[in-house]
């Protein structure tokens, strides 16, 4: 019963009929004693998984055996040690030591600052693209982080970064963007072996909160709470069979609110997403992505 109550991911139901259990009135030693270290490690108490598995370790059984030493090989990689294959007939195992192997890449850019996060990787070559966030909104209002087509074209800046690692090959980077290029939309690009990851960066300091179910927006400076008007806002919809159009445009008002779905002459039926975008030449641009007010 425990055995199925994992199979489903019912873990709180698994270890507490794991516990109702009578280990002395068990004839299926081996496998209660599995069941118990497996179940360790959703304890988080790997040690006591350990220690549970060393007792079976040299079990004449190749199944049970492998069992347990892969127990002991997790809680060896938690402990900082290398990730290892026990059973070379297991996929899942031989897949997991060639992952911790591989190179990889992974990072975001907030407040003018590129974070990355790496494995098994010396350096990365980075290239910054400036946008063109109006032009690319009206053709794409939906796609803003799938902007590939920019690696057709020249960036605007390139430079490479050095990357330190842990003993497991394992760091985190972060690095401030170009000064040149501090107050612009930019798209950053990282480029490592065959693998490449992009991220679009809006310099703004805008804070907008939008009440869907009302269809209105209210903008305000993120530094002081200030309202701001006059922002331009371009609104964009989809409906359920793909299509796009153009919705609405405008300027916030003195209290900064904008109504992003009135519209005499475009009906809400059947429009699934919107996508606005907010722009203000002091404080920056902004593109946000929200469902329809319900009926």
């Amino acid at each position: 019963m425990t055995y199925y109550l994992l199979l489903q991911d019912r873990i709180e139901a698994a270890l507490a009929h794991f516990e109702s259990a009578n280990e002395d009135s068990l004839q299926s030693k081996i496998q209660y004693a599995y069941c118990d270290a497996y179940l360790d490690m959703y304890r988080e108490d790997p040690d006591a998984a350990a220690d549970k598995a060393a007792v079976w370790a040299d079990y004449p059984v190749d199944l049970w055996r492998n069992r347990f030493k892969n127990i002991l090989a997790q809680v060896e990689e938690i402990r900082g040690g290398e990730t290892t294959t026990i059973d070379e007939k297991d996929q899942t195992q031989k897949q997991t030591e060639l992952a911790s192997s591989a190179e990889s890449f992974d990072f975001k850019v907030e407040s003018g600052t590129v974070k990355i996060n790496h494995q098994n990787l010396k350096s990365v070559v980075v290239n910054f693209y400036e946008m063109d966030i109006e032009l690319l909104f009206s053709r794409s209002p939906f796609a803003q982080d799938e902007l590939d087509g920019f690696s057709m074209i020249r960036p605007n800046v390139t430079q490479s970064v050095e990357l330190k690692a842990d003993e497991k090959g394992r760091g985190r980077h972060d690095f401030e963007l170009p000064a040149e290029l501090g107050n612009k939309n930019v798209l950053v690009e990282l480029v490592a072996g065959d693998q490449a990851k992009s991220q679009p960066y809006f310099a703004h300091s805008l804070d907008v909160q939008i009440v869907e179910n009302y269809g209105q927006l209210q903008v305000t400076d993120v530094t002081d709470g200030k309202f701001i008007s006059k922002a331009y806002v371009k609104v964009y919809s989809k409906r359920s069979d793909g299509s796009m159009e153009f919705h609405k445009d405008g300027y916030t008002d003195l209290r900064g609110r904008f109504d992003y779905v009135s519209q005499s002459n475009h009906s809400m039926n059947r429009i699934e997403k919107i996508s606005i975008l907010i722009m203000s030449e002091e404080h920056g641009s902004i593109i946000r992505q929200v469902d329809p007010p319900k009926e």
